[in-house]
């Protein structure tokens, strides 16, 4: 059951991450984050990403918990491995759908049009 309570510690993770990401508190990076082609591009697509995103990921997040929450409470005998794919399919399916509207977002926010801080990620 602990390996059920660590997918809802890294679920909890990536609601912050996203928050941060949501909030400019985490500028754009090639580590963490929401890192799709758009948000990647601009500043202004990498914010608005993360906000269309954080839509997604805290009800996924609650999601998340109250599936653990569940599967702790009733504890079926046995059932230890179908608990942990329950809720790691949630986080997954979580993180999948986050990704996609943050990409599409970061697209409507005019992504495309360059940045401010090119220079920033420029290798010469």
């Amino acid at each position: 059951m602990l390996a059920v309570w660590i997918l809802v510690a890294v679920a909890l993770l990536v609601v912050w991450l996203t928050w941060l990401g949501a909030t400019d508190r985490m500028t754009r990076n090639g580590l963490i984050g929401i890192r799709t082609p758009a948000t990647q591009r601009s500043d202004a697509g990498w914010i608005a990403g993360h906000r269309a995103a954080l839509r997604v990921v805290v009800p996924g997040g609650v999601v998340v918990g109250a599936v653990a929450l569940v599967v702790s409470v009733l504890e079926p005998d046995g059932a230890t491995d179908a608990a942990f794919f329950a809720v790691a399919g949630a986080l997954l399916v979580e993180v999948v759908v986050a990704a996609v509207v943050a990409e599409v977002a970061a697209r409507g926010a005019g992504a495309d049009l360059g940045d401010e801080r090119v220079e920033q990620w420029d290798v010469d």
